[in-house]
């Protein structure tokens, strides 16, 4: 809801407010009245502003690769890096990954971000492993790429393109990467499983159900919640 002349002046402003509102309470569960607050403008205006940058910022590559240490808990040695996305734009400064990434996929997106960020982030690291200092980099798999034909080949191009063997890089499979199309996800995995990809299955038990009919994913790593350990420790 919205209220003149509090919120706006014209009928045309107190409409666009009133639907802003009216959003967010569809986003917060039924049966709910929500009133226009400057939160909720912020947000509208921030989204409208990723979702008219973000092609550029793809074409551009505007959004950078960030590496994360990943460490052997054995010896405490650096063994590889995860690769990550970071946005900072002109305008409203640092965008969170949470904030752009289901954007992206709305806004059919998410494939083109993943091969740019796949193919910055290679092109950063190549002089890395290749001078030892890494053993592997680690790249997150989004559901949309796991079940696009031919997503195995144009990744084991992109890594060959920038002199990574195939046996210095990790596929992370995230929560929800498995629920659609199995099928076509082992595919994907397999073929880049042959060609020596490490595949990691994040956060095992939520995704297990799903793959209760092929049982032969080709895994290299599990990941386990901290949590699941905690209570398996007990």
């Amino acid at each position: 809801m919205s209220i003149f002349p509090t919120d706006a002046q014209s009928g045309e402003l107190l409409t666009q407010a009133a639907d802003m509102a009216l959003l967010a309470a569809k986003s917060s569960g039924r049966s709910r009245v929500q009133f226009i607050t400057p939160a909720i403008k912020d947000k509208h205006y921030r989204r409208g502003v990723i979702v008219e940058a973000l092609p550029k910022a793809i074409e551009r590559r505007e959004i950078k690769p960030a590496f994360q240490p990943i460490m052997s808990s054995r010896t405490h040695e650096l063994k590889g890096m995860e690769v990550l996305a970071r946005w900072n734009h002109p305008k409203i400064g640092t965008i969170s990954p949470g904030e752009f990434i289901p954007i992206a996929q709305e806004c059919g997106l998410l494939s083109d971000l993943d091969q740019m960020i796949t193919v910055s982030a290679s092109e950063l690291a190549s002089d890395w492993l290749a001078s030892n200092l890494l053993d592997f980099i680690s790249l997150n798999a989004s559901p949309i790429e796991l079940v696009t034909r031919g997503y195995a080949t144009r990744l084991l191009a992109s890594l060959q393109k920038a002199n990574i063997r195939p046996n210095q890089v990790c596929i992370e499979i995230l929560e929800s990467s498995l629920i659609e199309d199995v099928p076509a996800v082992l595919r994907n995995l397999r073929r880049l499983n042959e060609a020596g990809v490490r595949i990691s299955l994040d956060d095992f038990f939520s995704v297990f159900s799903f793959l209760h009919s092929s049982l032969d994913l080709p895994l290299s790593v599990i990941l386990f919640d901290r949590s699941i350990l905690h209570r398996l420790s007990h």
